[in-house]
């Protein structure tokens, strides 16, 4: 669902299971599919309101960038390629360093 907020969507799915909306409406109203209502209308029926939250939440994703990894892309950068324009940078991580996936420090380091 796009960014709806948990108690929305509970007050919602209430509104389903007491038969005063249809799942064509829910689905119009949280704006998904309402072949994905139904599947949630069963997650909700016993999880509950948890099962509006993302499965990966508080987990750290698999491609992420080590924290040993990270530090010496830091210590580099501020030694060795002082002075180097960020993607110079990460080319000579490739190239003379070989540290390829540096996605997740990038993303964190803007």
């Amino acid at each position: 669902m796009k960014s709806v907020k948990s108690k929305y969507a509970e007050s919602i799915f209430k509104q389903l299971i007491k038969g005063k909306i249809t799942s064509k409406q829910a689905a119009t109203k949280l704006g998904v599919t309402k072949q994905y209502i139904n599947r949630l209308k069963h997650r909700y029926k016993e999880e509950g309101i948890i099962c509006f939250e993302h499965k990966n939440k508080g987990k750290d994703r698999k491609w992420k960038t080590s924290d040993e990894t990270s530090k010496r892309i830091v210590n580099l950068y501020k030694s060795k390629y002082e002075g180097f324009n960020f993607k110079h940078f990460l080319e000579k991580l490739n190239e003379e360093e070989y540290i390829n996936n540096v996605s997740d420090f990038v993303s964190n380091f803007k």
